[in-house]
């Protein structure tokens, strides 16, 4: 028995988020028990099969000119049929996993408050979301919720192989568990593409709060009742955290006090 959270990223690789897509980086993803992911499996797969989707995949759901290709396995759905679809996968992910977690940076505020010698050290935007989700996990767990881990039992995590982001990812986990006074992290792992269907949960998670997030910023109003979203976090269960301007001058505040000190 174990606990894993599947995680993955969303948004355009660019470091300075005026590429459209690319004004919020971040990874986010699912957690749950060994034995409630396999149920979770069976559940996801059951709609797939329904829907006859061989594998899920949001930048292909979303494809703006999917109706122009052949293959485009969504080809002629109305839209109500790929909203049905979709809120079917969200209930799956949602009922059949403890808690969803994010850490999400707005990349033109990171670009522009975070000074040079940091941003070399984290490298990407991405990299700094990453590390605000392992601190999510950490503060969820030695706050708000210790009793839902028992004493001894460690959150692992898994992320499909990402040759850009990888290596530095892993140094970071490192990093991160030495100040883990808690001992909640486990494992990480960077696993071929396709091997578990969670990743595709986390796909369509870390897509759907990147677009919230990104319309929330940019002054553009919420999505419509009865949303993806409301589905989502309808247990409550979503920690998602994010970095704009405001807390990203506090943590270069801090950091620079930090280096005084010592």
């Amino acid at each position: 028995m174990g606990i894993t959270l599947y995680g993955d990223e969303s948004g355009t690789h660019d470091e300075t988020g005026i590429e459209q897509g690319s004004e919020v980086a971040i990874v986010a993803g699912f957690l749950a028990r060994s034995e409630h992911w396999e149920i979770f499996t069976e559940k996801w797969v059951s709609v797939l099969d329904e829907f006859s989707i061989p594998a899920f995949h949001m930048n292909e759901f979303v494809d703006p000119r999917g109706e122009e290709k052949t293959a485009w396995p969504y080809k002629g759905w109305s839209r109500e049929k790929c909203d049905e679809f979709v809120m079917r996968l969200v209930r799956v992910a949602r009922d059949y996993t403890l808690l969803g977690f994010g850490g999400a940076v707005s990349v033109r505020d990171y670009d522009e408050v975070v000074p040079e010698h940091l941003k070399k050290d984290t490298q990407h935007p991405y990299h700094f979301a990453l590390q605000n989700l392992f601190d999510n996990v950490i503060t969820t767990f030695a706050d708000s919720l210790p009793l839902m881990l028992l004493p001894h039992e460690q959150v692992d995590f898994s992320f499909e192989q990402q040759d850009e982001f990888e290596k530095k990812a892993l140094e970071m986990f490192a990093k991160v568990k030495k100040r883990d006074h808690t001992n909640r992290l486990g494992s990480i792992a960077f696993v071929p593409k396709g091997l578990f269907r969670a990743h595709e949960a986390a796909d369509l998670i870390a897509y759907r709060m990147r677009k919230v997030i990104t319309r929330r910023v940019s002054g553009k109003p919420a999505f419509s009742a009865g949303s993806w979203d409301e589905e989502l976090n309808a247990r409550h269960s979503l920690v998602v955290g994010y970095f704009e301007r405001s807390n990203l001058e506090a943590f270069v505040a801090e950091i620079a006090a930090r280096n005084v000190i010592e």
